[in-house]
């Protein structure tokens, strides 16, 4: 009960704007340390860019490299040791996620500067928000976009286009939150949601669609992002 009523003080300061938002990163990882050797430092500069308590957590999912190592420059490392796939690994991030927000991302993903800045922006415009990021693809061998003009948009835009970018205008708006980069209110994630990504997914995709699912059936309200 005294662990309730606290997070109900905390989010009564929040929503009264006597204390910003904190944010919690999670990245499932496994056998990624060259890729986390590019995005730890963008998400460093995406943290220091932002007006609020950032906590990087990195959930090394059986990994048999130095992805744990990598990561330990920047983030909290939670290692799993057996692998138990990006549900597992999620779940086992929301286990000692702290923030207010919880923003979910891949661990190939380079962040802009002021990534973390827009998702919260979202966030505090409405509660209840799950708020979908934009990406952007690279071709191999590309580790940023100086090259010219060679990324490729996400396909959801393409379909954004034709219909609306308000995703309150969408049937089905939870389709669309791509666990490569999303994020929700850890409060409103642990009502709809509490046993968090459902573990019997196995092999590629559908178990962060399957998430979104649930969230909707509870309420939420949808936001993309092509800033974030």
């Amino acid at each position: 009960m005294r662990d309730t009523v606290s997070q109900l003080h905390e989010r009564v300061n929040v929503a009264l704007g006597r204390r910003r938002r904190s944010v919690s990163v999670v990245i499932p990882a496994r056998c990624s340390q060259d890729e986390l050797g590019l995005v730890m430092p963008r998400l460093a500069a995406a943290a220091a860019g932002c007006n609020s308590d950032v906590q990087i957590v990195v959930v090394d999912d059986g990994s048999t490299d130095a992805t744990a190592a990598v990561a330990a420059g920047g983030a909290q490392v939670v290692s799993l040791g057996a692998t138990r796939g990006r549900s597992g690994a999620r779940n086992a991030g929301l286990q000692v996620a702290t923030g207010d927000v919880v923003v979910f991302l891949d661990s190939d993903m380079l962040v802009e500067p002021d990534f973390l800045a827009e998702h919260l922006r979202l966030h505090e415009a409405v509660n209840d928000t799950v708020v979908v990021g934009g990406r952007r693809h690279l071709p191999p061998g590309f580790t940023g976009p100086a090259g010219g003009d060679v990324l490729r948009r996400d396909s959801r835009e393409a379909l954004l286009d034709v219909y609306s970018y308000n995703m309150a205008c969408l049937a089905h708006p939870w389709s669309l939150a791509y666990g490569c980069n999303v994020s929700v209110d850890r409060w409103f994630l642990e009502r709809a949601a509490p046993t968090g990504f459902d573990e019997s997914f196995v092999g590629w995709g559908l178990e962060d669609q399957e998430l979104a699912y649930r969230l909707a059936r509870h309420g939420a309200r949808w936001a993309y992002s092509r800033a974030a």
